[in-house]
């Protein structure tokens, strides 16, 4: 474990009551005509946001996670995927490396 879990915020029920200002629901969002909800998810419904503005029109989230996974694919692919060991050449079948003199 990286941090106690005194340094995250200690018990549950103090670090709801410590960040519920930052909680966003359909009042604070009233508030706001123009805003979009943006979370990369997973979200903690009743502690950071309501599920109501969560699955609401003005919620981007779902989106906004599916282009990360999108991302986060591709990052993995590009490091990880170029890292691969090379398949070996099945015995008696001349190793490919480009394109052929002929």
């Amino acid at each position: 474990m990286l941090f106690a879990p005194q340094e995250c915020g200690g018990n549950d029920a103090a670090r709801r009551e410590r960040l519920r200002p930052f909680h966003v629901d359909e009042e604070f969002m009233a508030r706001r005509p123009g805003a979009l909800l943006l979370h990369d998810l997973p979200a903690r419904r009743g502690d950071e946001v309501s599920g109501a503005v969560l699955d609401g029109p003005r919620s981007v989230a779902w989106t906004q996670s599916a282009m990360k996974l999108s991302g986060a694919m591709a990052v993995l692919e590009r490091f990880v995927g170029s890292q691969a060991p090379e398949t070996p050449a099945t015995p008696g079948t001349p190793a490919v490396s480009g394109p052929s003199d002929a």
